[in-house]
């Protein structure tokens, strides 16, 4: 299965947080970017597990914004 994780750098926690939005938007966090990751992947293995569990579909289709560049 594939998953988009979104990084983003919490100058607040002074961490990187990352999030599943296909997953209810679950989230963890990491010192570093592939700390992060890491952390993500374990959450969403979890995360399947106990959707399995409780007999629930755990996917949510998501629509995820674009970031774009303007030239002024």
């Amino acid at each position: 299965m594939v998953f988009k994780v979104l990084l983003q750098w919490d100058s607040e926690e002074n961490a990187w947080t990352a999030t599943v939005p296909e997953l209810n938007d679950i989230c963890t966090f990491g010192a570093d970017e592939e700390e992060a990751l890491a952390m993500a992947k374990d959450m969403i293995v979890g995360y399947l597990e106990a959707s399995a569990k409780v007999g629930s579909e755990p996917t949510t289709p998501v629509r995820l914004p674009r970031v774009v560049e303007v030239t002024i």
